[in-house]
């Protein structure tokens, strides 16, 4: 059986393994404007895409966290830092990238922390860890 010409291409592209392939990255110190927060997540537009952002280090309660960060940064920019500097930001199972989040000069989690907004966590080591447990 011959199909039609006009509905070979698109089935070629649509079940082709680069159609579902994401090969966006995320460099160390990307500014990010913030769009929406939820809980310890943030979404903004980084070069024209739409970006989830996990806040790494933090643990935060939806309420009262969503409300206050929003606050904070709900419509600004943001710069987004790698664990390990010049290497692209990873993501997590969740397909957000997890990243430090720097704000006004400052890293946003050390600012969250002292506000009493969010806890520092225990569970995954990384860079800041020691820093944001003495918080």
């Amino acid at each position: 059986m011959q199909y039609p010409s006009f509905l070979v291409l698109p089935c070629l592209l649509l079940f082709s393994p680069s159609a579902f392939a994401d090969d966006f990255e995320v460099a160390d110190k990307t500014e990010m404007k913030i769009t929406r927060v939820d809980q310890h997540t943030l979404t903004g537009v980084v070069s024209g895409r739409k970006v989830k952002v996990r806040l790494l280090g933090l643990t935060c309660s939806a309420k009262k966290s969503t409300k206050r960060i929003s606050k904070l940064v709900k419509g600004k920019k943001v710069i987004l830092r790698s664990d390990k500097a010049f290497l692209p930001i990873l993501k997590d199972t969740q397909d957000r990238f997890v990243a430090y989040v720097d704000f006004k000069g400052a890293d946003l989690g050390a600012t969250l922390i002292e506000k009493g907004i969010c806890v520092g966590t225990t569970n995954r080591t990384h860079p800041k860890e020691a820093s944001y447990a003495s918080r």
